[in-house]
C-alpha cells in the first residue's frame, strides 16, 4: 500500500512540474507586422573622454522590441530577424553644450544615403540595437564642429520569427 502511495505522488508531483512549464508562441516578423513588435527611434548616445567628461554625441536610429513584447520574450532563442534598413545621411555643423546635453544644428551636408541589410541574432533583441552603423569622426572646421546623422530612417523589409511566452 505504501509503494502505491509513494508511486501515486510521484505522479502527481510529475504532473504538477508539467503544468508550471511555460508555453511558447512563434511568431513571425514581416514588413507588413513589424511596427506592432518594434519602434524606430532616433536616440542621442553622449560619450565620455578618460576624465570622465562629456566629448562627443552620437545621434543613433534605435529599433526596439516594445517593453509589452520585451516582458513576453522567451529566452535563448536560436532564431534571427534580416533588416533591410536605410537612411539619408547628412554630416551636421551642431554647437554642442557638453556640460547641459544639448545641441543646435547650424547647418546640413547631405551625403550619399546609408542602406544596410543587417541579420540581428533574436537573442540581442531584449536591448535597443543601433541600426545607423555609419560614422563619422566629429570634425571642426572653422570653430563649427560636424557630426553624422542618419535621417528618414525606414525599415523596407524585415524577416524572421521571434518566440514569446503565453500566459
Amino acid at each position: 500500500m505504501k509503494k502505491i502511495i509513494c508511486l501515486l505522488m510521484l505522479l502527481l508531483l510529475c504532473l504538477s512540474l508539467c503544468a508550471c512549464g511555460k508555453k511558447t508562441e512563434t511568431v513571425e516578423i514581416t514588413a507588413e507586422n513589424w511596427e506592432e513588435y518594434f519602434t524606430l527611434t532616433y536616440v542621442d548616445t553622449w560619450s565620455k573622454n578618460e576624465f570622465g567628461d562629456f566629448d562627443d554625441v552620437k545621434i543613433d536610429a534605435i529599433l526596439t522590441l516594445k517593453p509589452a513584447y520585451a516582458e513576453k520574450m522567451a529566452e535563448n532563442q536560436n532564431t534571427s530577424l534580416i533588416v533591410d534598413f536605410d537612411c539619408d545621411g547628412a554630416v551636421k555643423g551642431v554647437d554642442i553644450d557638453f556640460t547641459a546635453q544639448t545641441y543646435t544644428f547650424l547647418n546640413t551636408r547631405k551625403i550619399e544615403p546609408y542602406r544596410e541589410t543587417f541579420t540581428i541574432n533574436a537573442s540581442l533583441l531584449n536591448e535597443p540595437y543601433v541600426l545607423s552603423q555609419i560614422s563619422l569622426e566629429p570634425a571642426t572646421v572653422d570653430g563649427i564642429r560636424y557630426i553624422m546623422v542618419c535621417e528618414n530612417a525606414a525599415i523596407h523589409r524585415i524577416e524572421g520569427s521571434l518566440c514569446f511566452y503565453t500566459e
